[in-house]
């Protein structure tokens, strides 16, 4: 999904027997080309708090976080919210 000041990436995965690989690294560039080509600055994506690998990806990759959201059955945040802003 596009809106007008970031383009959000939503449910990236990649089969267990193919981790490992850099296709997670490639997909979210590719995401990224897509951003620029449409003049958006900026992508945001959404991982669980528990997917720590994710986290550790998203962070190697430059995003940083910018908050954390609760499901609504939830009454801790469970959800991490993170940004970067494209060159």
């Amino acid at each position: 999904r596009s809106n007008p000041d970031h383009l959000y990436l939503s449910r990236l995965a990649v089969l267990q027997a193919y981790r490992g690989r850099g296709i997670a690294r490639r997909l979210i560039a590719r995401v990224e080309d897509e951003a620029r080509s449409h003049q958006v600055r900026t992508v945001r994506l959404d991982t669980r708090l528990c997917l720590t690998d994710n986290i550790a990806l998203y962070q190697r990759l430059g995003y940083h976080i910018y908050g954390y959201a609760r499901h609504p059955e939830c009454a801790e945040p469970i959800i991490v919210n993170f940004e970067k802003d494209l060159p």
